[in-house]
C-alpha cells in the first residue's frame, strides 16, 4: 500500500522520510508544502492526502464540519507557545488585563498558538476573552464561509520576521476583503 502523506520535516520524521524506517506492508509519498501548515487546508477541505501532519486545534474543528478524519495519537512537533504573542512596543508596556475591550489581531481564530494562547490569557492572567474585538486575517480552515461570531476579517496584514535577536513586524494592506 503507497499513502499520500504530508509531513514536515522535523526529528521525530526524519527517520520515516528518509527512509531508515521502512515498512514491508506501507510505503509512502511524501508531498512537499513549505511551510507544512499550507498543507492542512487541502487535506481538511478535499481529504488531499492519505496521512497527514495537522495541527491539534485543526483536527476538532473539522470534525466539527463533518469532515472524515481520523486522529492518530502522535505527536509530530510541538512548543512553548508563550513567546507568540506579539504587540506593538509604540504603545508603551501592555499587560495582559491590558487586553481587555481591545482590538486583538490573530492570525486565524482556529490557529493552535492562538487557541493556546487564548487559553493562557484567560486561565493565567484572568483576560476576557468575550470583551476583546477579535481581528483575523484568514478565514477558518474547513469552510471559509462560517466564522465564528463577533469576529471579523482585518483590513490589514501583519507580517511578523523573528530572528534570533529579535521580532520585528509591519503592516500591509491586504487584497482580502473586510
Amino acid at each position: 500500500m503507497r499513502l499520500r502523506t504530508l509531513l514536515g520535516d522535523h526529528p521525530g520524521t526524519a527517520a520515516l522520510k528518509n527512509g531508515s524506517i521502512a515498512s514491508d506492508l506501507v510505503s509512502f509519498d511524501f508531498v512537499d508544502f513549505s511551510p507544512t501548515n499550507k498543507g492542512f487546508r487541502p487535506m481538511v477541505r478535499e481529504q488531499a492526502f492519505d496521512v497527514s501532519e495537522i495541527a491539534i486545534v485543526t483536527y476538532p474543528m473539522a470534525k466539527s464540519f463533518g469532515k472524515p478524519m481520523v486522529l492518530l495519537p502522535n505527536v509530530a512537533v510541538a512548543r512553548f507557545q508563550h513567546a507568540y504573542a506579539l504587540y506593538n512596543a509604540k504603545q508603551g508596556t501592555l499587560t495582559p488585563a491590558d487586553l481587555n475591550r481591545k482590538r486583538v489581531g490573530i492570525r486565524s481564530f482556529t490557529t493552535t498558538t492562538g487557541a493556546w494562547l487564548r487559553g493562557i490569557l484567560a486561565n493565567d492572567y484572568g483576560v476576557d476573552l468575550n470583551s476583546i474585538d477579535w481581528v483575523t486575517f484568514e478565514a477558518m480552515l474547513p469552510n471559509s464561509r462560517i466564522r465564528p461570531s463577533a469576529r471579523r476579517r482585518a483590513g490589514r496584514s501583519f507580517r511578523c520576521l523573528s530572528t534570533a535577536s529579535s521580532t520585528r513586524c509591519s503592516a500591509r494592506k491586504s487584497s482580502t476583503p473586510t
